[in-house]
């Protein structure tokens, strides 16, 4: 027992008062923020010109630019181009209901219930049971 906690003795923030991440944990990103600054602008996006990996033009003379965003930027982009796009009207109105979601989140929805007494006993006259038909006579 000695010998496992004499490896860490003088390891502690005590001594090395360095080690202390005084900033906290990173945030992670959320596509909530890439969503709110893609759609604060007005239409355009500035990049910088590390960000691009390619660029040509087609056989028809419509050019290209392909950019190295961050993933949650690039799914931002992807989600409001389905949105804005000519896809079926299905996915447009998903990509708009997941894009409201994140700002304002799911709708509340209020759900009612009945509790009712269970049934312990039923009372049968006059009930004759014939090869899984049920008659009744008086």
């Amino acid at each position: 027992m000695a010998g496992e906690i004499e490896h860490v003795r003088g390891k502690g923030f005590d001594a090395n008062p360095q080690n202390i991440n005084r900033k906290g944990q990173p945030r992670k990103v959320s596509i909530k923020k890439e969503l709110e600054k893609l759609l604060q602008t007005d239409g355009t996006v500035k990049y910088s010109g590390k960000q691009i990996v390619d660029f040509g033009e087609t056989k028809d003379g419509e050019k290209w630019v392909k950019i190295k965003v961050p993933t949650m930027e690039a799914l931002a982009q992807k989600m409001v181009n389905i949105s804005m796009g000519s896809n079926t009207q299905a996915n447009t109105l998903k990509a708009l209901i997941q894009i409201l979601e994140q700002f304002d989140g799911k709708p509340n929805m209020t759900v009612r219930t009945t509790i009712e007494e269970p049934i312990t006993s039923i009372q049968l006259e006059n009930v004759k049971i014939k090869d899984n038909n049920t008659s009744i006579s008086k």
